[in-house]
């Protein structure tokens, strides 16, 4: 029965021992290995002597002004080429992925999040109680956050979402909110505590425009043709906030979050519409695979929030 292969992982042996040993098992010349590396070859030939003592055995048989491998040899030569193979791949992945080593962790926020009072506490929060991990900080659209997010070119992002959920894809929930109607201040519907459907029937309505909300946008289209009303949009805005000036100087009725109606114009009327429901999340997302550990922490630090009660919240909505 063959003898096993020596291991490459033996004893306190340097990488340095190893590579010599190579290049001397490739070359069969001390001299022409010595200049390669361009080290001494005296150097050379006691580093390879210091590694057939720690293992034990003779690798190579001198002949005149070459050397050979022995058995032995041949077999550690084999162990050793797969540990310097594993070397690589482990050095190229640390390139490719530089912040699972430096702490570094890649976060994406949606424009809207960025404005949140209740998003920046809870980052300066996560900075102060992590302060190895350097947060930086990329505005994205929730759409664009999934991409980059598979692409590995972000760590994690917040971001807005209704009720679908990607398989690949983590969510831990932050805030949930839903639609309501603002009025101007002389609108009859303004004088009822809430509002149906029916009562819109005949409104022109301000929304966020389609091709900045369109996920949003198809989802009220939806909500109201379940309630037998076809909507007309007469004015499309960019951002909810435009949505309620533009209801404030009398373009029509706005729907928007009640994330965005704390910061309404005073004289406009915030009605809840009783047979609407559009409701979306402020989520956390993450790959459910290969997290680094700032993530991790992340997604910890973020679920502990998430399941303590706050007084107020107070975050905008989403633009796009």
């Amino acid at each position: 029965m063959a003898a096993a292969a020596p291991s490459a992982y033996h004893g306190d042996m340097e990488l340095r021992q190893l590579r010599y040993f190579l290049a001397a098992a490739e070359e069969e010349n001390f001299n022409r290995a010595a200049a390669r590396l361009n080290v001494a070859q005296p150097a050379l030939s006691r580093q390879i002597a210091n590694l057939e003592a720690e293992l034990g055995l003779r690798l190579f048989d001198r002949v005149r002004r070459r050397v050979r491998l022995t058995r032995a040899g041949r077999a550690y030569a084999e162990e050793v080429r797969q540990v310097m193979r594993d070397l690589g791949r482990a050095n190229e992945g640390v390139k490719r992925s530089p912040t699972r080593e430096t702490g570094a962790l890649r976060l994406a926020v949606h424009d809207p999040a960025a404005r949140s009072v209740q998003v920046l506490e809870l980052l300066n929060a996560f900075r102060e109680s992590h302060p190895e991990v350097e947060v930086r900080l990329f505005v994205m659209t929730s759409a664009d956050q999934r991409k980059s997010l598979r692409t590995g070119e972000i760590d994690a992002g917040f971001c807005y979402r209704a009720t679908e959920q990607a398989a690949d894809i983590d969510y831990v929930d932050l805030v949930t909110s839903d639609v309501v109607a603002a009025l101007p201040p002389a609108h009859p519907l303004a004088r009822k505590p809430t509002i149906m459907l029916r009562d819109l029937a005949d409104e022109r309505f301000v929304w966020c425009a389609h091709a900045q909300a369109r996920g949003y946008y198809e989802r009220l289209i939806s909500a109201f043709h379940a309630g037998g009303v076809a909507p007309s949009v007469f004015q499309e805005a960019t951002s909810e906030i435009a949505v309620l000036h533009l209801v404030c100087a009398g373009f029509g009725v706005g729907l928007v979050s009640d994330f965005e109606c704390r910061h309404a114009p005073s004289e406009l009327a915030i009605r809840r519409v009783a047979d609407l429901s559009a409701p979306f999340h402020l989520s956390l997302i993450s790959l459910r695979r290969d997290l680094t550990s700032a993530v991790q922490e992340l997604k910890s630090f973020i679920s502990e929030v998430a399941a303590t009660p706050a007084p107020s919240q107070e975050l905008t909505s989403p633009a796009h």
